[in-house]
């Protein structure tokens, strides 16, 4: 009774989480390639071929939306490789949030279907868990994928 309880919970706040990330615009989404009004939006990662569009609270807080835009679609299947697990690094503590992985939708982890390559200019997403809240607006965290490390990225 309390697993189907904690699964019906989980699965509206994700899904809460979800609207909330669609419907939210930020200035750091709306700021040109060239300019970066914050201080994610607009970071060019070569190693990875993408700009960092923001990194943001959803779901009430307990889930963390990290967008991006990829520019170099060759260098950016790193990050589509499902054997490369990425996951945020909180600075201050050390500790590591993972990808949440849910039973009905899997990793939320936004993935071309069929293989396909990623395309160009286009901006995809990852959410990462926030349990207990932790992270608070303005927190200092990294994103690692791999053995790149985007360091010193700012919580929205």
């Amino acid at each position: 009774m309390v697993k189907r309880f904690c699964s019906k919970l989980s699965v509206l706040i994700l899904a809460l989480g979800l609207c909330t990330a669609c419907t939210t615009q930020n200035t750091a989404q709306l700021t040109s390639v060239g300019s970066s009004k914050s201080e994610v939006g607009g970071r060019m990662v070569a190693s990875l071929g993408i700009m960092v569009s923001g990194l943001r609270l959803s779901s009430v807080g307990y889930m963390l939306d990290f967008r991006y835009r990829v520019i170099d679609p060759e260098k950016a299947t790193a990050l589509m490789d499902s054997k490369i697990k990425p996951y945020l690094l909180v600075e201050a503590t050390g500790a590591k949030l993972q990808i949440p992985n849910t039973p009905k939708l899997g990793l939320l982890r936004q993935r071309p279907r069929n293989n396909a390559m990623l395309k160009k200019d286009h901006e995809y997403f990852i959410i990462f868990s926030n349990l207990g809240r932790r992270l608070q607006s303005g927190d200092k965290v990294s994103v690692v994928v791999g053995e790149t490390k985007i360091e010193n990225l700012s919580v929205e």
